[in-house]
């Protein structure tokens, strides 16, 4: 959370969230958070103006479809008039976070591209001329429900559905799956719950066979879903953001390069080319807020 100069996000500030598998957030507590925190950075003023970034498909009124990475499920919530009246009649614009981080990087020279987050969950966004395509009600962009494994023991995904593309290659369903992998036997000893995802990316880019080998099998599946963008709208340069992503670095990003060559023809794509890890940027979202803000005429 920031407030915005003329200059983009100043002052900012952490949610105090944390996720918990077993007890996530009742999206009522969420709002309540997140409304609490807005007045207290402003020393208990009500802000007048506000663009959030919120995790899940977004309609263009402002009410998120689903939110599963951080309350579970799939629940519609109109976020945009709970946080309006919360601010007592505040004027609130809502857009999907991964838009305002692909926003960002429209501000840095990007035009035709999808930014693909690989995280707590996986979502996508496709760009063409500086625009996020979503379709007209915002359900656009949603790679990570996918359905990819039709197994019976296939893994349940935040939103309760099993196998879809995020509960096999997360950064979070990573994580798990390599973290079980050790607690099975293989000796690593790890370095505490609160570094799961650094732990994994380290063993990864020191090459561990068995992490290697985990991380690769996912990766190549998400770039299944990649090569679907590529021969169903013409994709050609992917970005993959998320602190998984960015973490695990060049051996995730060869991975799913590579899955995505061999899930479709070849018309002479260079996907080792086509596929980057966007720097560790800096607060993308937030940048994208203020980005939108600004095109809405509020800086």
């Amino acid at each position: 959370m920031a407030l915005f100069g003329g200059d983009g996000p100043q002052d900012r500030r952490k949610t105090p969230l944390a996720w918990n598998p077993e007890r996530p957030p009742v999206m009522s507590d969420l709002l309540d958070t997140v409304a609490s925190c807005g007045t207290e950075a402003l020393s208990g003023g009500r802000p007048r103006r506000v663009v959030v970034a919120w995790p899940g498909p977004v309609t263009p009124d402002g009410t998120v479809l689903a939110s599963p990475t951080v309350t579970g499920g799939a629940k519609t919530t109109d976020v945009r008039g709970e946080l309006s009246r919360r601010w007592s009649g505040a004027d609130v614009h809502v857009v999907n976070d991964l838009t305002a981080a692909g926003l960002h990087l429209c501000a840095a020279g990007l035009r035709d591209f999808a930014a693909i987050t690989v995280g707590s969950g996986i979502g996508h966004k496709v760009f063409v001329d500086g625009r996020p395509v979503v379709g007209p009600t915002g359900r656009g962009g949603e790679l990570g429900h996918l359905l990819v494994d039709r197994s019976e023991t296939a893994p349940r995904c935040d939103c309760g559905r099993p196998g879809h593309l995020a509960a096999v290659a997360s950064g979070r369903a990573i994580v798990d799956a390599v973290h079980r992998m050790w607690a099975a036997g293989s000796g690593h000893p790890g370095v505490g719950p609160g570094d799961r995802g650094v732990d994994v990316a380290a063993a990864l880019r020191a090459g561990e066979t068995d992490v290697v080998d985990l991380v690769t099998a996912r990766a190549r599946v998400l770039g299944w879903g990649l090569a679907t963008l590529h021969v169903g709208v013409g994709v050609e340069t992917f970005v993959l953001l998320g602190g998984f992503a960015v973490a695990a670095g060049g051996p995730f990003r060869i991975a799913v390069a590579r899955g995505a060559a061999s899930a479709c023809w070849d018309l002479g794509l260079n996907w080792d080319q086509a596929v980057t890890v966007g720097g560790k940027m800096d607060s993308p979202g937030l940048h994208g807020a203020w980005l939108q803000a600004r095109e809405l005429g509020w800086s």
